[in-house]
């Protein structure tokens, strides 16, 4: 096997790719006219789909038949 094999191996074995980045709150700012704030991200659609709140689910609990 050479390196690059072994890279390959080694990433399709991790549970998850990437470095996740910053999870920083920015502020909104008026003044920006490019504002990274979490809502204004959002309006673009500049938000990873990923992270905007999502209902809980919840599982129905089946009786066990004795």
């Amino acid at each position: 096997m050479d390196p690059s094999e072994i890279g390959r191996a080694m990433n399709a074995l991790r549970k998850h790719h990437g470095g996740g980045g910053s999870k920083r709150r920015v502020p909104h700012d008026p003044e920006a006219r490019y504002c990274l704030c979490v809502d204004c991200r959002k309006a673009r659609g500049h938000y990873p789909a990923h992270l905007i709140e999502k209902p809980a689910r919840k599982r129905k609990k089946k009786a066990k038949s004795a």
